[in-house]
């Protein structure tokens, strides 16, 4: 993996615009693991399926991704490791043989340097500027010895020759630099995460490791000593979840993450949130279910289960981000409106997009501000922290100010906070917490259409599968086919006017979803009677590919499969 991080990083350092993908499986001894990356010098969003030069460290590779090797793909493999002859890739003809292990056994360099030696060789072969390698590979081995780093620069100078003496010739791709291309980032859908919450001003994070959201943890830990956060791996996502509640009461800028079971978990301390109202973001990034499923793959079948845990009705704000800049910027809103309206708000996210890498630009902050809502300094008199407020939401305070003291009841309560189960007092409580909800609606932005505004198709989908769909609408756009997409990046409470004036104006249209019931749809056909007939959905535990939609789209229209 860090090794096609470099390669990603590699790609980005010339100005190219990058895309990442990464598979491997839940196997605690390894299995199987593949990186792969797409570099173009226009921008990119998606894995594709096709594959230009293959770097093969084991035999079996070349069968396992046999289909996915063109006539003209190159092959890079050890020598003595790998015998192109005895798999399924014998009728590709252009091979790359190079002596990996011999080559790391000449500087004295530890057999796992293969990885180096091998992408120094692609490197060659495309006739990629060394220097600039060099210092990729100085800050990918930050922090280790200077040994590591000395070594790895000299199996990549060897990798990197031996290429371009013996096969630069055959290599009908370069990687060449381009000129005033803007500085961009490379990061993952977590990571971008975690920067936006640093950004807003996170104060305390908690987790419990579980794939794929344990990179947030990693993230934040890494940083929380320069930015004066604590971050907690507790026991399990009931604390998680218990101690994100306690530190929000106290004041702090809180958020937690997980995966679908540990949310399973957090189902209780979400209605507790919700009773309480106390402000907090949680990040469910979603793996293939149910049960254990598939610890390591993507899907999006938690998507009702996200916008219905908890018990009893409360507000609870569901954002779905397709892309990092989106996991970003809904982060910095997520902890704005869980301080604004007192309640949950979980960041709904997945595999592809929480590990996968792209390339972006810094991300444009202007107009930002942290907005903690209706938070006293100084609590006037006769202070009642669930005082009744015609938007719903109530005046609060922390520890500490005076005559601010309140109960944070998990029962239901008067104003002070005292257990109260009286009629009148149940159902003015109620209308008071559920009027943030059409509060929260009067100020809801518009969900983004993409693409033209008269379109002969209009996808309609969430999440990361915003990628695939935008590139397989670049490809058909370029056919002359006119296809629009509605991505709902605020899902709950859900946009019901907004989603309806949309589809009301489509002449077709085709719910994409990474699940085998198409939730979306079924929120959809809900809330506005409208049902999506066209689907595509894929529960697979892979991502779609661009091919997929595009093949999708020209059958619907009649031009195609």
């Amino acid at each position: 993996m860090n090794t096609g991080l470099m390669f990603s990083k590699a790609c980005a350092r010339i100005g190219l615009h990058v895309f990442d993908y990464i598979e491997y499986p839940s196997l605690v001894r390894g299995g199987h693991n593949t990186y792969q990356v797409r570099a173009e010098d226009e921008e990119v969003r998606s894995q594709i399926r096709m594959v230009d030069i293959l770097i093969a460290l084991e035999e079996p590779t070349l069968t396992i991704h046999a289909n996915e090797i063109k006539d003209d793909t190159l092959l890079v493999y050890d020598v003595k490791n790998v015998d192109p002859g005895k798999t399924r890739a014998a009728n590709k003809r252009i091979r790359c043989p190079m002596p990996l292990k011999e080559l790391v056994a000449e500087v004295g360099g530890p057999e796992i340097m293969q990885n180096t030696v091998a992408l120094a060789g692609v490197l060659g072969m495309c006739d990629y500027p060394f220097e600039v390698f060099e210092d990729i590979i100085r800050d990918s081995f930050e922090g280790k010895q200077g040994k590591v780093v000395k070594e790895n620069i000299a199996v990549a100078k060897k990798g990197y020759d031996y290429a371009k003496e013996h096969y630069s010739h055959h290599s009908h791709y370069r990687l060449t630099p381009i000129k005033g291309a803007p500085q961009r980032m490379v990061l993952t859908g977590n990571e971008a995460t975690a920067l936006g919450a640093v950004k807003a001003g996170l104060k305390f994070y908690a987790a419990y490791p579980m794939t794929p959201s344990s990179t947030i943890l990693h993230t934040l830990a890494g940083w929380q000593e320069r930015h004066g956060i604590v971050v907690k791996q507790a026991e399990d996502e009931i604390s998680v979840i218990n101690m994100t509640i306690g530190a929000a009461t106290a004041g702090t800028r809180a958020m937690c993450g997980t995966s679908g079971g540990g949310y399973a978990l957090m189902s209780e301390g979400l209605s507790l949130a919700g009773i309480t109202e106390t402000g907090i973001v949680v990040v469910e990034v979603q793996r293939g279910g149910p049960g254990t499923g598939l610890p390591t793959w993507t899907e999006q079948a938690d998507l009702r289960f996200v916008m219905h845990a908890g018990h009893g009705e409360f507000l609870k704000i569901v954002l779905a981000p397709g892309d990092v800049g989106e996991a970003f910027r809904l982060t910095m809103d997520a902890l704005n409106l869980a301080e604004r309206f007192q309640t949950p708000v979980v960041i709904i996210s997945d595999k592809y997009l929480g590990e996968s890498h792209k390339s972006a630009e810094p991300f444009d902050t202007t107009g930002y501000k942290v907005d903690r809502g209706k938070l006293l300094r100084q609590a006037p008199p006769n202070y009642l922290r669930y005082a009744d407020s015609p938007d719903g939401i109530s005046p609060r305070t922390i520890p500490g100010v005076k005559d601010g003291i309140f109960l944070a009841n998990s029962d239901e309560h008067d104003d002070m906070g005292f257990s109260n189960e009286e009629i009148v007092l149940r159902n003015r409580m109620m209308a008071k917490r559920m009027r943030k909800t059409q509060t929260y609606l009067a100020e809801l932005p518009q969900q983004q259409v993409h693409g033209p505004e008269e379109a002969d198709l209009t996808i309609i989908s969430w999440g990361s599968t915003k990628g695939p769909i935008l590139d397989a609408m670049k490809w058909l756009a370029k056919e002359g086919f006119q296809v629009n997409f509605l991505q709902i990046t605020h899902i709950q409470p859900f946009p019901v006017e907004q989603v309806a004036e949309v589809l009301s104006k489509a002449k077709q249209t085709l719910l994409v979803e990474n699940n085998y019931t198409g939730q979306m749809g079924g929120v959809i056909r809900e809330a506005t009677g409208i049902e999506l007939k066209e689907r595509l959905l894929k529960s697979d535990g892979r991502p779609f590919y661009p091919e997929e939609v595009y093949d999708k789209v020209r059958a619907i229209l009649g031009g195609g499969q």
